[in-house]
């Protein structure tokens, strides 16, 4: 039987699944953990999307992802592809580790959103440790939520959803809590947190969620890409070119994040470089960005002028 065709929307958030198959452990150190989180970071740079929560538990992994324009399908595909050739690479393993594919619910309306936040956070209860400190659990953003605990790779926005819980950030923080631990019903709602009542009465939300189009051309980007790095295109289509490369780079990776192109398209635009070539090119892109602060600050700015 053919499976049923991915409910995807332009602009949704989701709530994102993924299970490992039955004999396997999704991770089995905490380094594991850490890897899925850097292959977050990793794609977040290339796809431009947006993460409001997670929890990553021994077998199962939770994930509220904005796609903020970007293809969802494309985005888990990546993350998972590079976590799983990892995972396997280390335990000296072969074939598939995830059970399926992953599983998406679009989140319809805001409190489905309050309540799937609490929801996710609340899952390391079954492990007895942090059943009465939830907050404590390393691989949840619950700590980031609280302010108790760093952004690790700074993957999540937390002040879209918080702003539903109160109107300056230190009461945000303690109704999110209060509401987290006091409303048991949370402890199972799962794929209904929509039909979930919680006792308590959202505040209107001051901070607006931005969404960014994807509808710049690559005319655009190079145009614009070329006149930050002040160089004629000339110099750049000369081969082992150090600078040159590094321009073609970023040009991969802003055309992926506001075009959506695909490396066919990209490969049509510039004539000479092979879709094998743009792939490690966005590749050389993500890493300068992740690496350099020079770099970094340079995508951003140029991110903030493509918005």
């Amino acid at each position: 039987m053919p499976r049923c065709g991915r409910i995807k929307e332009e602009h949704a958030i989701y709530h994102i699944m993924m299970r490992s198959i039955s004999e396997a452990l999704l991770f089995k150190e905490n380094e594991d953990k850490e890897k899925f989180l850097f292959y977050i970071k990793k794609y977040m740079i290339q796809f431009n999307f947006k993460l409001y929560g997670y929890c990553l538990m021994p077998n199962h992994i939770h994930l509220i992802v904005d796609t903020n324009g970007a293809d969802l399908s494309k985005i888990m595909h990546g993350i998972n592809q590079s976590y799983a050739q990892y995972f396997n690479r280390k335990y000296g393993r072969h074939g598939h580790l995830f059970q399926d594919r992953f599983k998406s619910k679009i989140v319809k309306n805001e409190k489905y959103l309050m309540v799937l936040s609490l929801y996710i956070h609340k899952n390391p209860m079954a492990i007895e440790e942090y059943k009465y400190s939830l907050e404590k659990y390393e691989y949840s953003s619950l700590g980031i939520y609280l302010g108790i605990a760093p952004n690790k790779y700074e993957i999540i926005e937390k002040d879209f959803i918080l702003g539903f819980f109160g109107h300056n950030n230190k009461e945000a923080i303690a109704n999110y809590k209060k509401v987290l631990y006091e409303n048991e019903i949370l402890d199972n709602c799962s794929d209904n947190c929509d039909e979930v009542i919680l006792n308590y009465n959202q505040v209107s939300c001051d901070i607006q969620r931005k969404i960014s189009y994807r509808n710049k051309s690559l005319q655009d980007i190079w145009k614009i890409l070329l006149q930050n790095f002040n160089v004629d295109e000339n110099c750049i289509n000369i081969k082992y070119n150090k600078k040159g490369t590094k321009i073609k780079a970023m040009f991969v990776l802003l055309a992926r994040n506001f075009c959506n192109s695909s490396y066919r398209e990209i490969s049509n635009f510039t004539h000479n470089i092979s879709e094998a070539q743009l792939s490690k090119l966005c590749s050389l892109g993500t890493q300068l960005v992740m690496d350099s602060e020079e770099y970094n600050k340079l995508f951003n700015n140029l991110c903030l002028s493509l918005t």
